[in-house]
C-alpha cells in the first residue's frame, strides 16, 4: 500500500527527475499521495486502493511493457501477426494456468511470454508445467524476470532449459527471436 523510496545515494537532478514523475504518478491516479520534503532522505508514495492499479505495480507493469516491445518489433518488422495478452487455460483435473503474451507470426510455433516481478521460484515448476502441457519448444517460451541477475538467469536457463529476458534484454531478445523484414 504504500513505497518508501530512499534518495540518500541520489544526486539532485535525480531527485528532482524522481519527484516530477511521482507527482505525474500522483496526477494521473497511480499513487494517492507522495510526500517529499527538502532535507528528507525518503520520499513516501502512498497506492491508490484500486485493484487495478496494485495489480499494475504488483507486475502488471511488465506484462505491459513486453507487450509493447514485441508490438513495435513486429510493426517495424513488417510482418504478419496476431497477438493476445492474458490467456487463460484450462485442461481436465488440472488447475487454470494464463500466457500473460502469446504472438502468432507465421506459421510456426506460438511464442508464449510470462511475465514476474520479484522471486520466481515458487512459480518456476507452474510456468515449466504450462510449457510441457502446451508441447512449445524452448526457444518460444519466454520468462521475462524484472529482479534476476546474470548469473540466476545463466544458471536458471542452464537448469531448466528455459530462455530468460530481463527488462534491460528483452528488446535484443525480440529482435534475436522474432522474425525482420528480409
Amino acid at each position: 500500500s504504500f513505497i518508501n523510496i530512499d534518495l540518500g545515494k541520489r544526486t539532485p537532478a535525480e531527485v528532482r527527475t524522481l519527484h516530477g514523475f511521482c507527482q505525474t504518478l500522483t496526477q494521473s491516479g497511480f499513487l494517492a499521495k507522495s510526500l517529499h520534503q527538502d532535507g528528507d532522505p525518503v520520499m513516501r508514495l502512498s497506492l491508490q486502493k484500486s485493484e487495478v492499479v496494485r495489480r499494475f505495480f504488483d507486475g502488471g507493469w511488465l506484462g505491459w511493457y513486453s507487450f509493447m516491445l514485441g508490438l513495435r518489433h513486429l510493426v517495424s518488422a513488417g510482418v504478419e501477426f496476431s497477438v493476445a495478452r492474458e490467456v487463460s487455460l484450462s485442461w481436465p483435473k488440472d488447475e487454470g494456468h494464463a500466457l500473460d503474451l502469446v504472438f502468432l507470426v507465421g506459421s510456426g510455433p506460438p511464442l508464449c511470454v510470462q511475465c514476474r516481478t520479484g522471486d520466481i521460484a515458487p512459480q518456476l515448476d507452474r510456468l515449466l508445467h504450462v510449457r510441457r502441457r502446451l508441447g512449445i519448444p524452448a526457444e518460444h517460451y519466454l520468462l521475462c524476470a524484472s529482479d534476476m541477475t546474470e548469473p540466476q538467469i545463466e544458471e536458471l536457463s542452464q537448469r531448466h532449459d528455459l530462455f530468460i529476458a530481463t527488462p534491460r534484454t528483452l528488446k535484443a531478445w525480440f529482435e534475436t527471436h522474432l522474425p525482420t523484414r528480409s
